[in-house]
């Protein structure tokens, strides 16, 4: 009840709708404002762009569509739906692009959509898989795939993706995947009581995964980013950002944040923290 009138919020989701707005970058005027076809029912969990086109994954109850917008006519392109389990929203899954292909993980396959027409293309699918539990872009590395499935004993996929053929696969000993991330046949993994370890991975056979280092911090830690040469790590109780070497574990730098990042990213060689009132920038 609101001003003495009675809403009914759920009449007024359903009847609402999205819009895709364009904004200026340097001045903020609106360019285009674009209804879409997705009700206010539905939950708009990813968007990301190719060439020309904006795709957008939207769900409703176990129901998952995946649409192409044109960028510069604003038209709708295609649009595509999977039925998804109820558990889906509960894993970690975001689809990936590799070589005009809109990489979409469902419950128990990898579906390869083409971005120009929206048809699938072919899946990748084995036995073994009762549903994935985490892939996202940073699963796409140079020409392969990389995805946990299970959720106890969490059991990592390597697929060549140009042959969609599984070249290898093994257990790692993870609190939760979601924490960490791939570089090539390097995971790097961080538990919730601070504790690092970064596995080397073989990209062929069946052989065991060799740890590089570990290390445990005693602090609430996050993965920001990583690369060839540094891991950067954020204490997030003591507001420090560690910068590491990835191979070795070496501590290379530690950079104080001016206020406590409720969110901390890393682009082009900058820190871009976002505090409780402020937004701010590092050099690294």
């Amino acid at each position: 009840r609101l001003s003495g009138k009675r809403l009914d919020f759920e009449a007024f989701k359903k009847a609402s709708k999205y819009n895709l707005v364009a904004m200026n970058k340097r001045d903020g005027d609106k360019l285009w404002d674009m209804p879409l076809d997705i009700t206010g029912e539905s939950d708009v969990v990813w968007m990301g762009t190719i060439s020309n086109k904006i795709i957008i994954q939207s769900m409703f109850q176990n129901n998952m569509s995946v649409s192409a917008y044109d960028i510069l006519g604003r038209d709708l392109l295609w649009e595509t739906s999977f039925d998804i389990s109820s558990l889906y929203t509960t894993y970690d899954l975001t689809p990936a692009f590799y070589n005009g292909y809109l990489l979409l993980p469902l419950d128990d396959r990898i579906e390869y959509i083409n971005v120009e027409n929206g048809s699938s293309s072919r899946a990748y699918t084995n036995e073994d898989i009762n549903h994935i539990f985490f892939f996202n872009e940073n699963s796409i590395q140079n020409n392969t795939m990389k995805f946990f499935i299970d959720e106890f004993d969490y059991e990592y996929i390597v697929v060549d993706l140009d042959k969609n053929l599984k070249i290898a696969g093994g257990f790692l000993e993870l609190e939760n995947p979601e924490r960490g991330m791939w570089l090539n046949n390097i995971f790097v993994d961080v538990s919730s009581s601070g504790a690092v370890t970064v596995y080397e991975l073989p990209l062929a056979g069946e052989n065991e995964p060799a740890i590089l280092w570990r290390e445990n911090y005693n602090v609430s830690m996050e993965l920001l980013d990583i690369n060839k040469q540094n891991t950067y790590f954020l204490d997030k109780d003591n507001n420090y950002v560690y910068e590491v070497s990835t191979r070795s574990g070496k501590e290379i730098k530690k950079t104080r944040l001016l206020w406590p990042g409720d969110n901390v990213e890393i682009r082009n060689q900058y820190f871009i923290v976002q505090s409780r009132n402020k937004l701010y920038v590092l050099p690294i």
